[in-house]
């Protein structure tokens, strides 16, 4: 299993474990300005990483410098 395929399965079952509870509509203050629920923060990190691991990889792609061991077994 790949880092990111863990990733996103311990998040798939922390919001299947929060559903439903108070906790759920926690709104917390994040740093670009505003409130957001803590579930949907956990998530928009997770994308925001996904985008800057694959902009990494499609620049040395592009420069065509292998992907380093540690990308390649992020992305399985």
């Amino acid at each position: 299993m790949s880092e990111m395929e863990r990733i996103d399965q311990e998040m798939f079952f922390f919001a299947l474990f929060l559903n439903g509870r108070p906790s759920t509509a926690v709104l917390v203050e994040v740093p670009w300005g505003g409130k957001m629920n803590v579930v949907d923060v956990l998530f928009f990190l997770r994308d925001h990483d996904i985008l800057h691991v694959g902009w990494n990889l499609a620049l040395m792609d592009a420069l065509k410098y292998a992907a380093l061991p540690a990308l390649i077994q992020y992305w399985g």
